[in-house]
């Protein structure tokens, strides 16, 4: 075929093949990671504020302290919002929440499937003399019931953890659990969950660093990246079904994060809380419901909230500024004349006496757009808005999927070199799902093509030059299965998945007495800028993968966004 450079080129597709479940692989793959993370470096100066594992998807370095302060501090006001005095904490990790949350309470109990993450929270906990009143067990997630062994609690949390989780069945499996050791009335938190209409937006803001992308060219990749991502992605819409089969869920609330710092937290992650057992929840009375369009802009917004007498008002499709741009280059259409950030949104109605609660809007959900229920204090006392999701097409993705896709690209072209011939060998091999069908059930070639044009070709291949990259090298090709990665090429884009980075580590440590941190791989992602880490003085020329200085990058991201504008 001819690419839109006007290149000629071979392209092969391929499907993975339907595997057997891979839940219990996955979340040992997990398990593994996490346990090196949290054994890794120094101990935290702090013993309730250990953020190793926390990582910025943009920098691949630490997230900012700050920011993490204000995460932590947001979500243990969430979850003590609820009134609950005792609680169950479902991968309690270093204790960010426990620590805070169970000075407080009257029992507590956490469980985490690493054994490091649990002894680290035990010491916290003795030395702030709570053992009389916290549990503590290694244990995986679904085991929570056999754990509690009788006991009940009015809040179950499970903050930041379903990402990790095998799949949507998992996730079922855990709340089912979960709900059982609530007491009547009581909640299941679940918190900071990846939105998945928003997949390809979120990596937009990803890739968008690199400036040497266009649009189309980011818009495609970005495309290939949420198809390929290794992440549980849930749409609140997979609350309402988790009701239809657990009817144990009286209420579903879902909220955008508080209002706080921009980055990839607050953008594109999401709570729900969920009401177990007890009576429905009374929704708020008398309630008008309008859409954006009959509202406009904050002006029209503060006439509204000031003249109602209503006990609430819920505005739905209100654009979003926290995600506005990035839904924008994802999928190409216009950005709104008017966007607003859900703070600008809290002080009009604070001018009125209006509470608010914002959540995904099943209006234009890929724009990530906000529905925003304001509650008037002097009329409505409640602490609870009950609101179904709506059911909008797919609720989730196939983790498992997207990382075999992201390891067959290259294990296909592995085997295609060994039992080809050079000129019949393809210049790209892209995976898929599955192959798109014409209305006749038959191999749509003209959509493959379609994909194959939209595609960003692959880095030029470099050699791995000197001792150590030729050590990565071998190493990255074993573990991969595949005969070369390219020295400069992102191995994250060569089929590298956080799960297969632990292997790599274990390779090195074993069989040659290397011991490279595990957030060395996300901050050095080449195999160049990776040994420059190792012997600066043999790799000093191999600097392609070098991380730019903060005001390189913001430079850069001006240059950037003033020329997509145009």
């Amino acid at each position: 075929m001819t690419t839109s450079a006007g290149e000629e080129q071979l392209v092969t597709f391929v499907t993975p093949e339907k595997g057997a479940d891979q839940a219990d692989s996955t979340t040992e793959d997990w398990r593994a990671i996490w346990e090196n993370t949290y054994a890794e470096g120094e101990p935290a100066a702090e013993d309730d504020f250990n953020l190793k594992g926390w990582q910025s998807s943009y920098s691949k370095q630490p997230l900012p302290e700050a920011e993490m302060r204000d995460w932590v501090t947001q979500t243990v006001d969430r979850i003590a919002g609820t009134g609950a005095r005792t609680f169950a904490e479902i991968g309690c990790g270093t204790g960010l929440l426990l620590l805070r949350l169970a000075p407080v309470a009257d029992r507590y109990l956490g469980i985490d499937f690493s054994a490091e993450a649990i002894g680290h929270v035990k010491s916290a906990v003795a030395r702030r003399g709570l053992t009389g009143r916290v549990r503590l067990a290694t244990a995986a997630a679904q085991d929570i019931g056999d754990v509690a062994d009788g006991e009940l609690f009015d809040c179950v949390v499970i903050n930041s953890v379903a990402q990790y989780f095998p799949g949507r069945d998992y996730l079922t499996e855990v709340l089912t659990e979960a709900s059982k050791i609530v007491v009547p009335g009581g909640h299941i938190y679940v918190g900071d969950l990846r939105s998945l209409k928003l997949a390809e937006a979120f990596h937009i803001s990803v890739l968008e660093m690199d400036d040497r992308l266009g649009t189309e060219e980011l818009r495609a990749l970005a495309a290939r990246h949420a198809l390929e991502d290794d992440e549980l992605l849930i749409d609140p819409g997979y609350f309402a079904e988790l009701q239809d089969a657990l009817p144990a869920v009286t209420g579903i609330q879902g909220s955008l994060k508080a209002p706080g710092y921009d980055n990839e937290l607050t953008r594109f992650r999401y709570d729900v809380l969920l009401k177990i057992g007890g009576e429905v929840p009374d929704r708020p009375q008398p309630c008008e419901y309008l859409g954006w369009e009959e509202v406009s802009d904050l002006e029209g917004l503060d006439r509204l909230l000031g003249a109602s007498s209503s006990a609430a008002v819920v505005v739905d499709g209100i654009p979003n500024a926290r995600v506005a741009r990035f839904a924008h280059l994802a999928s190409g259409d216009e950005m709104p004349p008017f966007v607003c950030l859900p703070e600008e949104l809290d002080e009009v109605a604070a001018r009125h006496g209006w509470d608010t609660r914002h959540a995904w809007s099943s209006r234009f959900p890929q724009q990530g757009r906000i529905r925003t229920s304001f509650t008037h204090r002097s009329r409505w006392s409640g602490h609870f808005v009950h609101e179904r999701p709506t059911i909008d097409g797919p609720t989730s993705n196939d983790p498992g999927q997207g990382a075999r896709l992201q390891v067959l690209k290259h294990s296909a072209r592995a085997f295609l070199r060994q039992n080809l011939p050079e000129y019949m060998v393809p210049n790209r091999v892209l995976t898929l799902p599955e192959f798109p069908l014409t209305p006749n059930g038959k191999t749509d070639r003209n959509a493959l093509k379609a994909i194959a044009r939209q595609q960003v070709s692959s880095t030029d291949h470099v050699l791995p030059s000197g001792p150590v990259q030729n050590l990565l090298h071998e190493i990255w090709c074993e573990v991969l299965n595949v005969s070369r990665v390219s020295a400069v090429e992102n191995i994250f884009d060569a089929g590298t998945t956080s799960l297969l980075v632990v292997r790599i580590r274990q390779e090195l440590r074993d069989r040659h007495g290397i011991d490279i941190p595990l957030t060395s791989f996300f901050a050095y992602p080449t195999i160049s800028s990776l040994a420059q880490t190792l012997d600066p003085d043999m790799e000093r020329h191999y600097s392609d993968g070098r991380p730019a200085s903060p005001r390189a990058q913001n430079a850069t991201a001006a240059r950037r966004r003033q020329r997509r504008r145009q």
